[in-house]
């Protein structure tokens, strides 16, 4: 593996990511998370700076993880990089944000832009590994 092709991936596929997550988990219906907002962690006086490095963070780690995975794998191409991205989703985030659902009041939007969010993600790693990766 060329490590430097890697590293680009990782970086490309975590930028993505960061932008992708700010318009899913942030920006879209933003309102709504006021709609329980006992559930949020309060940073008043703090800010969201600690929270929001934590999350990009966190975005360049599935990035990584996902382009080993795929290295590991011999995926390189759209199609079975794709299929995984999906199955990764069907498999672990859109279950674990369903099962959120049940138990956390949550409003059915912030529900819904987490999910598609989590497949945008994903996907993003997905296409940049295959651009980059090959």
């Amino acid at each position: 593996m060329n490590w430097i092709h890697f590293f680009a991936a990782v970086f490309v596929a975590g930028l993505a990511i960061s932008f992708s997550d700010w318009v899913f988990m942030g920006m879209l219906f933003h309102n709504k998370y006021f709609a329980h907002p006992e559930i949020w962690r309060s940073t008043a006086g703090t800010g969201e700076s600690k929270s929001v490095l934590s999350s990009i963070l966190l975005g360049f780690f599935t990035a990584a993880v996902f382009a080993a995975v795929c290295s590991q794998l011999g995926f390189y191409t759209y199609m079975t990089t794709l299929r995984l991205a999906l199955a990764i989703w069907l498999v672990a985030a859109l279950p674990l944000i369903l099962t959120y659902a049940v138990w956390i009041k949550f409003h059915p939007a912030v529900i819904a832009s987490h999910s598609v969010g989590w497949l945008v993600r994903l996907s993003l790693a997905a296409c940049a590994v295959s651009l980059i990766l090959k």
